[in-house]
């Protein structure tokens, strides 16, 4: 959302390169959304949360690239 922590650092699906696919959060591999919702969860507002993404990439050659993102978590 514009309001928040990841607007206009993550993509969504219907912007151009998108989505985004977050891969880790802290280190801990998110696999399903059950495992990306259990992450999150330890996280408190204010600390700050690295998380491992995927993004297309039409230079990469299997289309797509990692990068780390860092929020600070509301």
């Amino acid at each position: 959302s514009p309001e928040g922590p990841g607007f206009q650092r993550l993509q969504a699906s219907d912007e151009p390169g998108g989505p985004d696919i977050i891969i880790a959060v802290n280190g801990v591999p998110t696999r399903t959304r059950a495992a990306f919702r259990e992450a999150l969860k330890k996280v408190k507002p204010g600390e700050v949360v690295t998380l491992q993404v995927l993004s297309r990439s039409p230079d990469a050659t299997d289309g797509w690239a990692g990068r780390i993102v860092r929020l600070r978590a509301r």
